[in-house]
């Protein structure tokens, strides 16, 4: 149903749906005496139902169609939905104390006495494995049938130390939670507001947690100093309270604009003044050579990262040098000894002018910069010579396949990649997962009598990580992909890469007549040919193996045409959809996180000894 809503409504057919299903599947010790009804948060937008299947008797595996994290997704809604009208769970806990001399040793564990709701687990259960939920916290675990009074023997001492550790940094499901709690955004904004932090190179991900970035700490403090009050926590929550008041006609909404853009514009026009507005992001000067015209590089800051840029960038355009230099972050870049890691691990410089610790970058393999943590505030920084180079790579020096130059390990926004050190080649080749370097890349081959679907422009053939794909010639202005037909490859036959002549030799079409289209396996890594209809693989499959073209399954049947099919098969097919898919009539919502919060309002019930 619906998703973008945090209400926790239910309606009363859902509800009698639900319980009948249950007491079917599970039986009537699984259904509460009465249905359970759960309160919403204060600011939830309740226009809609929470989120549940439209037809709860729909297994995520009779699913066809969709991908693997759709049909998990619709599993995760399905299972909260059912375990919101099932009873709690009762378990029976325990407390273990041991006098150990001048010590008292205690332990806490809990026996299920009874399921409820947790039979329904939300990711399904492996051979062995129960609940994730029942298996997360200490007190969880099983204990021994210890009898009072029994005396025990010592069979294993360990000492454990434990340290206390900063708040760990936000992942994208609890920057969410965070938001929901300080009353930010609302679900439909909560999508927009990861995206937009990541695409602005405010943050980057790192093992699926965000990581704050230089120009994010920039834009943040400038708006901090000139927007306080739109920067603070509770102006947005507030902002929404009064437009709340204004859709419950408790406030005029001339008048709740108003007070918000005369305080805006003051601010505004107070940040554009070139003497005591807004601080610039200046670069900061070093003494370090630009290797095309000898002035000097300057450190500079912008979304892509912390770059050298040459001093001569602003003059006059027959001057004029915009040359650039990478820089991979310190913790990318290691000593090339034995005591690489530990020194890694040392406090950072501290800066000569400020006394701020530094943060590092790798130049070259010989250099590596050190800058002032309040840069661009600070205009600290220190150059070291040695030999450097970046963590993840342990293979062989490559040379360039257009130009014969070395190729050098690089940190980019998208990752590590190789870089050529010619000044004249502008070579890339991707580091993959394996440790491996991606294979050369061919040259992009125009196709101007492509044109795109959805803008004005035509297609180039493109060799990706992922093979070979349909691109908008003016990309990135241009973002439009697309899988390529065999039929179009062979009129560019000669302008193919040679290792790519094979797909000339792939069936043009299918038995029925589709078009063959051309698909890469990732794990595999080779090209395939398949035929589509409406974008989903329709049976039909040829791959190239001993050096030839091999058919592996036959094609699907075509799709008959409208009017052609009985009415037992349109209103079978009608009934199929209609279970497997959210319907908007429902018109519900609590959303996946929404779902999750309805389940939690039924606490587990403990019985004590």
């Amino acid at each position: 149903t619906y998703m973008r809503t945090d209400s926790t409504n239910l309606s009363a057919e859902a509800v009698a749906d639900c319980r009948r299903y249950v007491e079917k599947e599970y039986g009537a010790d699984y259904v509460p005496a009465k249905p359970n009804v759960f309160s919403s948060k204060a600011d939830a937008q309740e226009a809609h139902e929470a989120i549940r299947p439209s037809n709860v008797g729909t297994r995520p595996d009779a699913l066809a169609g969709v991908d693997v994290d759709a049909v998990r997704l619709y599993g995760l809604i399905r299972a909260q939905f059912l375990r919101c009208q099932m009873p709690p769970a009762e378990y029976l806990s325990t407390s273990v104390g041991v006098a150990a001399g001048a010590f008292e040793l205690r332990i806490r564990g809990r026996v299920l006495r009874f399921d409820g709701y947790t039979r329904v687990p939300l990711v399904p259960r492996r051979e062995g494995q129960g609940d994730v939920e029942d298996t997360a916290r200490d007190e969880d675990r099983v204990l021994p049938d210890y009898q009072v009074g029994e005396t025990l023997d010592l069979a294993d001492l360990a000492a454990i130390q434990h340290f206390t550790r900063p708040p760990a940094r936000f992942s994208e499901a609890s920057l969410v939670r965070e938001l929901e709690k300080r009353g930010i955004g609302r679900p439909s904004t909560y999508a927009a507001i990861i995206s937009t932090i990541q695409e602005r190179g405010y943050v980057t991900v790192r093992a699926r947690r965000f990581q704050a970035e230089k120009i994010g700490e920039l834009v943040t403090d400038r708006l901090v100093e000139q927007f306080p009050n739109l920067m603070d926590y509770g102006f947005t929550a507030s902002l929404e309270g009064s437009l709340d008041e204004v859709a419950d006609g408790h406030a005029d909404w001339k008048g709740v604009l108003d007070t918000f853009y005369r305080d805006f514009s003051d601010r505004l026009d107070s940040a554009q003044k070139p003497d005591g507005g807004m601080r610039a992001n200046e670069p900061t000067d070093t003494d370090i050579p630009c290797p095309q015209c000898g002035r000097f590089m300057q450190l500079r800051n912008a979304s892509t990262g912390v770059f050298l840029g040459c001093s001569g960038y602003r003059l006059p355009p027959k001057e004029r040098c915009t040359h650039t230099m990478n820089l991979v972050p310190g913790e990318e870049a290691v000593a090339e000894d034995d005591d690489s890691e530990s020194r890694l691990l040392r406090a950072r410089r501290r800066c000569g002018l400020c006394g701020t610790a530094m943060e590092s970058y790798l130049i070259d393999a010989d250099r590596k910069l050190h800058v002032c943590g309040n840069n661009p505030d600070c205009a600290g920084f220190e150059v070291e010579r040695g030999q450097f180079r970046i963590k993840g790579y342990e293979g062989p020096v490559i040379g360039c396949d257009r130009c014969g130059a070395e190729m050098q390990l690089r940190s980019g926004r998208f990752g590590k990649y190789f870089a050529c050190t010619s000044s004249t080649c502008a070579n890339t080749r991707k580091l993959l997962r394996n440790g491996e370097a991606a294979p050369p890349k061919s040259d992009p081959i125009p196709m101007p009598e492509l044109r795109c679907a959805k803008v004005d422009d035509f297609y180039l053939l493109r060799d990706g990580a992922s093979g070979l794909f349909l691109a908008a010639s003016q990309f990135p202005r241009n973002r439009e992909t697309r899988a390529p037909l065999i039929s179009e490859l062979r009129p560019h036959a000669n302008e193919l890469d040679p290792k790519f002549r094979y797909l000339l030799e792939a069936p043009e079409a299918d038995p029925s007549g589709r078009p063959a289209v051309i698909r890469f396996s990732r794990k595999l890594r080779e090209h395939y040919v398949q035929s589509e209809e409406e974008g989903k693989p329709t049976g039909w499959r040829a791959v190239y193996a001993s050096g030839r073209w091999q058919v592996e399954s036959g094609p699907a049947p075509a799709e008959p045409r409208a009017g052609a099919r009985s009415g037992a098969a349109s209103r079978a097919t009608a009934g199929t959809k209609t279970g497997a898919r959210a319907s908007s009539g429902g018109k519900t919502g609590a959303g996946a996180s929404g779902g999750a919060k309805t389940t939690r309002k039924a606490p587990a019930k403990r019985k004590s000894t």
